[in-house]
């Protein structure tokens, strides 16, 4: 099946005056990766969402906001606030009958307005099958042409070499280590630094003109 990260289905609609970028609009996110689609969030996702998130395997390569044990009330509550969060970050990764994981940004204030932080993961049963690494790829593009970001990146605990593996495939670069940053489940840890940003050249690039290349290669999913 066409996994191509520019054949969506979307609906535009309008963001707020007060977002910082000057977007008047936005696509909806509604696009397939193979057997799968990653759209946005809908309330009766939150059975599946507890169920595959309540895993302390998926628990422990995340930050601490991320719940657990994580019970309905927590899959409900993190639903009704990416339903009316603008402009929408947050997205389902999903099969025509549940939710398998979760992909989505926050994108940053002041001076970093421009920038966002990659987050994700995804239901153990599904590790391994390329979904990530495309799931990826797909909103990194609408972080650079659909919100007009000029910075993504994703900042994986030293020890997770799988999400390393993820960034890499869906081509973003290694920039350094971050050394002794975290700390997870009483242990200190260090972080390896992804990015993919859009040339410095295109900082100008107008309203109307073709969006610009971004410094990530078209990398082919992982196995």
């Amino acid at each position: 099946m066409n996994q191509s990260l520019h054949g969506d289905r979307c609906k535009k609609r309008r963001l707020p005056s007060s977002f910082p970028l000057g977007v008047e609009t936005i696509t909806e996110m509604n696009r397939k990766i193979g057997n799968f689609i990653i759209r946005g969030w809908k309330i009766e996702d939150a059975p599946s969402l507890s169920k595959h998130a309540n895993n302390r395997k998926i628990w422990i390569h995340l930050r601490d906001a991320f719940p657990h044990p994580y019970v309905l009330q927590d899959a409900q509550s993190f639903i009704l606030n990416a339903i009316h969060e603008h402009p929408k970050t947050l997205f389902a990764i999903a099969t025509s009958e549940e939710v398998i994981g979760s992909i989505g940004m926050e994108i940053g204030k002041d001076v970093h307005r421009l920038t966002a932080e990659l987050g994700y993961w995804l239901a153990e049963s599904y590790w391994g099958k390329g979904i990530m690494s495309e799931a990826v790829k797909v909103v990194t593009e609408y972080a650079l042409q659909d919100l007009s970001l000029y910075r993504i990146h994703a900042a994986p605990y030293a020890v997770n070499p799988a999400s390393a593996k993820v960034l890499k495939k869906a081509g973003f670069r290694f920039e350094g280590t971050l050394h002794s940053s975290a700390i997870k489940d009483g242990h200190i840890l260090d972080q390896h630094l992804y990015s993919c940003t859009r040339k410095r050249s295109t900082f100008n690039w107008g309203k109307g003109d073709e969006p610009p290349m971004a410094h990530c290669s078209s990398a082919s999913p992982d196995r």
